[in-house]
């Protein structure tokens, strides 16, 4: 039996759609700086499947987005807590809740949403 390409049944579209949902609520919430490079790395894991599941077996390799041994734990139980990832301690997998109307306690500034739909118009082409 061959190797399945995993690539090829990556619905691109619906990646796409996450992001998007990921980015915005990003950019309206409070996240600090390592909650921010914590999500941009299980973000950019989980796009390289058609599951949109990070794979990370040891918390040690967070290192790698710059968040550190003595900090990871705290920042990962805290997105868990404010409803932003999905973590499986068991199997050390990661998920990103995309519906951001569902994470709590992440409220940043105010947004002016004619302005974020003029702005969305606008770079639509």
């Amino acid at each position: 039996m061959g190797k399945i390409d995993l690539k090829e049944k990556i619905d691109f579209e619906k990646q796409k759609e996450n992001m998007d949902a990921l980015l915005k609520g990003f950019i309206e919430s409070n996240f600090s700086k390592r909650q921010a490079k914590v999500l941009a790395f299980i973000s950019y894991l989980a796009r390289q499947n058609n599951c949109g599941i990070a794979v990370i077996p040891k918390l040690r390799y967070f290192k790698n987005c710059g968040v550190g041994p003595n900090h990871i734990k705290r920042e990962l139980e805290g997105l868990v807590a404010k409803k932003v990832i999905h973590w499986n301690k068991e199997k050390m997998l990661f998920q990103i809740n995309y519906s951001e109307e569902f994470w709590e306690d992440t409220d940043g500034h105010e947004v002016d949403r004619e302005l974020c739909d003029f702005l969305t118009e606008l770079n639509t082409f």
